[in-house]
């Protein structure tokens, strides 16, 4: 509700400013918003945009706000619309201001910034009151331009389904730090290959259930193609042996039993990975693989929160 008042507020003191003149575009784009055709509107006040009309950077940024499942077409055209604005800010344009305000505290087309938000409302207020702007923009605007955002979250792979991954994403690199692991930690006191004791046995035994030791830790960079969309390349070390179960005979009576390392599906050494990761605001899911010495491929997956 609170949003609707500002983009009617925004509406009637962009009206006030451009007067009656509206200009061909923008009463295009105001008949097609009135017969509720999104697409026809977007496309006429974009001719508006192009020439950082603030009546046409308004309309854009109403049906920005009401039509959320056209954000991902309307990105580049909020891009032009948030430049404009800046532009006309910098000119101490106060309704460009008032609009760039709006822009930062909502993240429209930009990352929610409250930093600026607030310079930009203190430099509104300064100009209102006819005050010195000299020095307003000071260094922690400068340091909230250049800070990290810290992300931690939960990692999954098929075989090692406990994990947690730590790393922090700047304007367009970042870095990471993942350990994974399937906590399991039993013992082998023999080897065998998918045929059997790789030593020969006299006795008589059977095989009858496996399971999986599988710890890894890696490391990488993180490169951000968009808002929405990175993508991560990380290398490290691991291992991810295949233990089966067995069973000794004697006098067909069963006379020992242990754990023994199949060393034809165990593997360690380098472990290299890559995941796409889709960033929602403050949250993000990723998915990808990663391979053991490049003899084994497990998929990732993985959610965490931005702070």
């Amino acid at each position: 509700m609170k949003k609707g008042w500002i983009l009617v507020f925004l509406s009637m003191v962009t009206f006030s400013v451009t007067g009656q003149q509206i200009t061909e575009y923008n009463k295009k784009g105001d008949e097609a918003l009135a017969r509720a055709n999104y697409s026809d509107a977007k496309m006429w006040y974009e001719e508006g945009v192009v020439n950082c009309d603030l009546y046409s950077i308004n309309k854009i940024t109403e049906i920005w706000m009401q039509k959320p499942e056209m954000r991902i077409s309307m990105r580049s055209l909020v891009t032009k619309c948030y430049d404009c604005l800046t532009t006309k800010s910098a000119e101490n344009d106060t309704l460009a201001i008032r609009n760039l305000i709006y822009y930062h505290k909502e993240g429209i087309g930009v990352p929610q910034n409250k930093t600026l938000a607030s310079y930009w409302t203190q430099r509104l207020s300064y100009l209102a009151k006819d005050t010195d702007l000299t020095g307003l923009y000071d260094q922690a605007v400068l340091k909230k331009e250049k800070q990290s955002t810290f992300f931690i979250g939960y990692s999954y792979s098929i075989e090692a389904p406990f994990g947690i991954s730590v790393g922090s994403l700047g304007k367009k690199w970042g870095w990471y730090a993942r350990m994974k692991s399937n906590l399991s930690f039993a013992n082998s006191d023999a080897e065998n290959n998918n045929q059997g004791f790789v030593s020969p046995v006299q006795e008589l035994y059977s095989f009858d259930k496996d399971k999986i030791n599988c710890h890894i830790g890696t490391a990488g960079v993180i490169y951000k193609w968009s808002d929405l969309i990175h993508t991560s390349l990380g290398v490290g070390y691991g291992m991810r042996d295949l233990l089966w179960h067995y069973n000794i005979y004697k006098d067909d009576q069963k006379s020992s039993e242990g754990w023994s390392k199949n060393i034809e599906a165990s593997h360690k050494g380098v472990v290299a990975e890559f995941d796409f990761i889709w960033s929602f605001g403050k949250t993000f899911v990723s998915t990808g693989l990663h391979t053991v010495n490049f003899k084994y491929v497990d998929l990732n997956a993985g959610i965490g929160v931005y702070f």
